[in-house]
């Protein structure tokens, strides 16, 4: 995670520009048989099928696959993926090297989750402030120099 983090700040002063040639080049090469989304966190993920075909999302969803690899591998997949895996039907030929770079830093921008949504950011942090008052309350029941006040039960 602190390997794509630091990638994202090298890259993000290019990653704006970068984003609709990236976005074309990953239409143009990825598209028809992978999608490039991260769920937000908090959210339950989406069942995804195994079988590989020639429609979006019936290859592996590249924004779960992205964060769990370096930029040197993404790159030599770009580069060649039949030689890293014999058969594939990925075909990334037909790309610019500029193209290359440009879909990167797209699919960098797209591997990173979206932000909480607001109001479940704040529920969750009241069930963490109330979960940690009950484990305070728990704790001072149970320490033998606390006794329970008198008439008390």
């Amino acid at each position: 995670m602190k390997r794509l983090t630091l990638l994202i700040l090298l890259l993000a002063p290019g990653l704006a520009s970068a984003q609709a040639g990236g976005q074309t080049a990953f239409r143009k090469a990825c598209a028809r048989c992978h999608i490039a989304r991260v769920d937000a966190p908090g959210t339950k993920a989406r069942p995804r099928s195994n079988l590989v075909g020639r429609y979006p999302g019936a290859g592996p969803n590249l924004g779960e696959l992205l964060p769990k690899r370096n930029l040197s591998q993404v790159r030599t997949w770009i580069d060649a993926p039949y030689k890293v895996k014999a058969g594939t039907g990925c075909d990334t030929r037909l790309l610019a090297e500029a193209d290359k770079d440009r879909l990167i830093s797209f699919l960098v921008s797209r591997t990173q989750p979206p932000a909480k949504r607001r109001d479940v950011a704040q529920r969750q942090e009241l069930e963490k402030g109330l979960a940690e008052q009950r484990e305070q309350q728990a704790r001072r029941k149970a320490d033998p120099k606390n006794p329970p006040k008198q008439g008390s039960k």
